[in-house]
């Protein structure tokens, strides 16, 4: 419907102490009060993670409750390919293949028991103060090592990266509040 629409996948099986990128196409339709979850990981408590959001109209990354940094823009309407990447010393948050910021957070002790990569949906509070957003998302990626600025160019540019790809979830065909995924998932390269 565009207002709380996500999905999410058991990623338990994955390292992610290791360097890692996570992204998905996002087109936000209405900017809400507050932080909008475009792509998050969770670890197995439910309270502990890491997403993308929105924050007035810039990205940002958060982190166990806490803001390391936010910048980049987006607008209304508009789709944008949103990649965070981690090489186990720092995050990088990238906006249609452009950099946006890095990031060094003190500590990320959680990420040894992420359990599920959540695209959007409804977190119902369960970090902070985040909601859906109100828009709509594409093709979502999980790779199991850090993605460079070209290689995210690339995905922006509709060309496909086999190497290290984990999970790629399409979403180019549903019904009933369910989005199926027509090319089978890629998974486990």
């Amino acid at each position: 419907d565009g207002v709380d629409d996500g999905v999410s996948e058991d990623v338990s099986s994955m390292d992610w102490t290791s360097s890692w990128s996570i992204g998905a196409w996002v087109k936000v339709e209405q900017d809400e009060s507050g932080d909008e979850r475009v792509v998050s990981i969770i670890n197995g408590t439910g309270d502990e993670g890491l997403l993308i959001s929105t924050e007035g109209s810039s990205w940002k990354i958060v982190s166990n409750g806490k803001t390391p940094g936010s910048g980049g823009s987006w607008s209304t309407g508009n789709w944008n390919l949103m990649f965070m990447t981690w090489n186990t010393t720092h995050l990088e948050l990238y906006d249609d293949g452009n950099f946006v910021y890095n990031v060094q957070p003190s500590s990320f002790n959680f990420l040894s028991n992420i359990e599920t990569f959540q695209v959007g949906g409804n977190p119902n509070g369960q970090f902070f103060s985040e909601q859906p957003v109100n828009g709509k998302y594409d093709t979502a990626y999980i790779y199991s090592r850090e993605l460079g600025q070209s290689e995210i160019s690339d995905l922006a540019s509709n060309k496909f990266i086999r190497s290290g790809n984990y999970l790629t979830w399409r979403m180019d065909k549903g019904s009933a509040g369910t989005a199926f995924d027509t090319h089978h998932r890629v998974s486990q390269y």
